[in-house]
């Protein structure tokens, strides 16, 4: 295939990701981390690939964060699909191309163009470039607007091969500004079947080789592209909706130039065939539609589509058959939905004579029955010579029987001898979560030490364990927390974590940590930072969904002791030699409604010196200089006296310094620091109750 304003270019230069994955040098389906091209000083693209499929990544200058996808081996059933092209991209991916629509907006994903897809698009600043992560994925990320979207690509199983042979194509956009907007999303896929670029694309029972929209009522779970039933060299698939990805709202086919050419509207003219707009060759492209809805401020969404290999299950024959289906199906779905199993048939009359009053039938074992609606038998009709037509079934999984289960389709017509087709399908529990939280033990209540004078205590955190208790893979995994008042997470610590897929029997943990930090109004309403240590055993919930589950959550709670109110004196070192100096802290802790503080300090003058007193972090508001009355000091008697500080309006105090006390040591020996006058006010100078005084002591060597 040759596009507009290109060179004609020669499969040999896509040798180097061939050559890079020898067969047997890894597991089938582990995917292999690489860079193609710039050794050999040719374009910069990053892939991943395995034994079936690459999917290979622009990082260049220009058309940065597009993609496309290829075979390696391709499928191991078949020979002739090795090493070719799905969505076009050799040896530098620029044709496809996904579009992010923001308030009417069209924003193109990734760097820009100097080409002709996607150049009446709007541009943003990128935000990641393409990376490999994990070596098994690719990731990126862009500013388009108020929004960050991530790029996310991978290799995950098909759903009718069951194999690592698909690429999942997942977009993560956020809103980062401070009011809502109206987001949509268009992904463009320059699909191709190696050599061929005008095979029809087969949605349910239709074969689609003109310009055709697909809408949400009428959506299949998958479509599947390929040459001829009876010899495919390729067979593509694209996911449409099911476990794992995101349905779309429409779904356009149309020749590549009139959608690279217009990054959302474009120009469609139904019955048109898919010769490529202003040129002379087939050239047909698949564009995925998700309206524009609103997106809050903060939020997020998620769009997921998968495209790759496809399996079909084929007897050639005059009559040749061919059976899709996917290879599982949920004994049952939750909350009393049943799980449909799509039966896709394809019927190819080989010969070249007619066949006449073609009748296909299927038989289902028990634990298989067909959908309310459905016929066993369906009329195809006359069915011309090298001609084909598709019909479907929706089977429903009725959970009696689990396991794998074998059903047949049968094709039969007046003038050609009977031919039929069985597949498999396995029967499994569908995924389900649970979640199990632990937490630390919870901190005793004891004074500032030495060691750690004047930290504040952290508030804990807990661990949660979510396990997948189901039958299959839990797609699109998200745990949150939601802390209750009086809890706040640390800080860097998000509440949202994304934790993609889980397979059956697996477990992820997730830990979170909360923080004694927050922001509170004064009396004033103005921001204060300050400790808020919750008192007593405050709850949160964890949440976690997806796409293919029923959401879960738990309740715990952090047992958070009462601690004492306390009054402690606090050296910032355990022992000093003669001359150095040392700082002495007088912490308050744990002490609610302060609002003033007075205190003195004793100590043995033969063996230290008072060179300065500072005010604590206690008499700092609003980040002003709260009243403080500076304390008088005798190194003749040992004394430190008269501190005194206010503040405008009561604090709840986790721990903060009162006063800092700056000696100099003066000689060897042991002096023990001793508070005395304290007392310690709330609001209209009354008195605060119970507060222990805790005296320390400094050793001089």
């Amino acid at each position: 295939m040759q596009k507009a304003g290109t060179k004609i270019i020669s499969l040999c230069v896509f040798g180097l990701l061939a050559m890079a994955t020898p067969a047997g040098s890894q597991p089938a389906d582990k995917p292999v981390a690489g860079e193609v091209g710039e050794a050999a000083g040719g374009p910069r693209v990053l892939s991943v690939h395995n034994d079936y499929i690459a999917i290979s990544v622009n990082a260049g200058v220009h058309d940065t964060g597009r993609f496309a996808v290829d075979t390696t081996g391709g499928d191991p059933n078949r020979t002739g699909d090795e090493n070719l092209p799905l969505i076009y991209g050799r040896p530098q991916p620029w044709t496809s191309y996904t579009t992010v629509r923001v308030d009417g907006k069209d924003y193109v994903y990734g760097g820009p163009t100097q080409k002709r897809a996607g150049r009446e698009g709007v541009y943003g600043p990128a935000l990641r470039l393409p990376e490999i992560t994990g070596g098994s994925a690719m990731d990126s990320a862009w500013l388009l607007g108020p929004l960050e979207v991530a790029q996310d690509l991978s290799i995950v199983k098909s759903s009718t091969t069951g194999l690592s042979d698909t690429a999942q194509i997942m977009y993560t956009v956020q809103n980062t500004d401070k009011k809502p907007h109206l987001v949509g999303l268009r992904i463009m896929l320059d699909t191709m079947l190696g050599g061929n670029d005008g095979a029809p694309f087969r949605f349910g029972e239709r074969a689609l080789v003109e310009d055709t929209v697909i809408q949400a009522s009428r959506m299949p779970e998958f479509w599947q592209a390929f040459d001829s039933l009876s010899d495919p060299k390729v067979v593509a698939q694209g996911t449409l909706q099911g476990p794992g990805v995101t349905r779309p709202d429409k779904v356009y086919v149309s020749n590549w130039g009139a959608l690279a050419d217009g990054p959302w509207d474009f120009d469609f003219r139904p019955g048109r065939d898919f010769l490529r707009q202003g040129e002379f060759e087939l050239d047909s492209a698949v564009a995925l539609y998700w309206d524009p809805i609103p997106l809050p401020p903060g939020e997020k969404r998620v769009y997921v589509t998968w495209y790759g290999l496809g399996g079909i299950t084929i007897a050639p024959g005059a009559l040749s058959v061919g059976v899709s289906s996917p290879g599982e199906v949920y004994a049952d779905a939750g909350a009393g939905k049943k799980s449909y199993l799509p039966v896709v048939v394809y019927i190819e009359n080989t010969d070249e004579v007619e066949a006449r009053n073609v009748v296909a039938a299927i038989s289902l074992p028990k634990g298989l029955t067909l959908a309310s609606g459905q016929q066993s038998r369906r009329v195809v009709g006359n069915l011309a010579g090298h001609n084909s037509s598709q019909i479907t079934w929706r089977v429903v999984a009725t959970g009696e029987v689990t396991g794998l289960l074998r059903y047949q389709v049968q094709v039969e017509a007046a003038n050609v001898e009977l031919n039929n087709v069985e597949r498999t399908v396995r029967v499994v529990a569908p995924p389900r979560i649970s979640i199990k939280l632990a937490g630390p033990a919870p901190e005793k209540d004891a004074p500032a030490t030495a060691a750690a004078p004047a930290a504040a205590p952290a508030a804990p955190g807990f661990l949660a364990t979510f396990t997948n208790t189901g039958g299959a893979p839990a797609y699109l995994l998200e745990a949150t927390v939601e802390p209750s008042t009086g809890l706040s997470l640390a800080e860097l610590d998000k509440a949202e974590r994304f934790l993609g897929t889980l397979e059956p029997g697996g477990s992820v943990e997730v830990l979170w940590r909360f923080s004694a930090k927050s922001r509170q109004p004064n009396e004033q309403g103005a921001g204060t930072a300050r400790s808020t240590r919750p008192k007593g055993v405050p709850a949160f919930v964890v949440k976690a969904e997806g796409s293919n589950f029923q959401a879960v959550s738990a309740k715990g709670a952090l047992e958070i002791p009462a601690f004492k109110p306390r009054i402690a004196v606090a050296p910032d070192k355990p022992a000093v030699a003669p001359g150095e100096l040392v700082t002495v802290n007088v912490l308050a802790t744990n002490l609610d409604g302060v609002a003033g503080v007075e205190l003195g300090m004793k100590f043995d003058p033969a063996v230290l010196e008072v060179i300065g007193v500072s005010r604590g972090s206690l008499f700092v508001e609003n980040e002003e200089l709260a009243f403080w009355q500076m304390p008088r000091w005798d190194n003749q008697k040992g004394t430190v006296s008269g501190a005194v500080g206010r503040r405008t309006a009561p604090f709840d105090v986790d721990q903060e310094v009162v006063m800092s006390v700056h000696f100099r040591a003066r000689a060897a020996g042991k002096s023990a620091l001793v508070l005395k006058d304290v007392k310690i006010t709330g609001p209209g100078e009354a008195l605060l109750p119970a507060i222990a005084v805790t005296d320390g002591e400094l050793v001089i060597k």
